[in-house]
């Protein structure tokens, strides 16, 4: 079975690329442009993995992935950004793995897989 996968990001172009690029892994993708459209996607449908965009208007990756946290906590939440954040402010964040733009094909693939052991040991250890 295939790990869906929600990306969000206002910039239409990261979307698709990243779209594009899960159509040759083992994943089913689909993508919205800000935080509140990913809220009701997630509310209508199971996620394994939410990849969000850092920074984007209104709400912004984190407020995104604490919202995420509530509404489906065994999904994993990747962390893009564009910006030259220091390790320790995304390490605080609590994301399960982070992505620098840009990034390569073989970079994604290694956040969704830690991403997804780490939604793994979390799962574990609740059940």
């Amino acid at each position: 079975m295939k790990s869906r996968i929600l990306v969000v990001d206002d910039d239409e172009m990261v979307q698709t690329t990243i779209v594009m690029l899960l159509q040759g892994l083992p994943y089913e993708a689909e993508s919205v442009f800000s935080g509140e459209e990913a809220i009701r996607r997630i509310e209508a449908m199971h996620f394994d993995v939410i990849c969000t965009d850092f920074q984007m208007p209104g709400m912004n990756g984190v407020e995104l992935m604490k919202h995420v946290r509530e509404r489906s906590p065994d999904s994993a939440v990747i962390l893009m950004t564009g910006l030259v954040l220091r390790d320790e402010k995304l390490e605080h964040a609590g994301a399960d793995a982070y992505l620098q733009k840009p990034f390569t094909i073989d970079d994604l693939r290694d956040s969704l897989d830690k991403a997804l052991r780490q939604k793994d040991g979390r799962n574990r250890s609740r059940g």
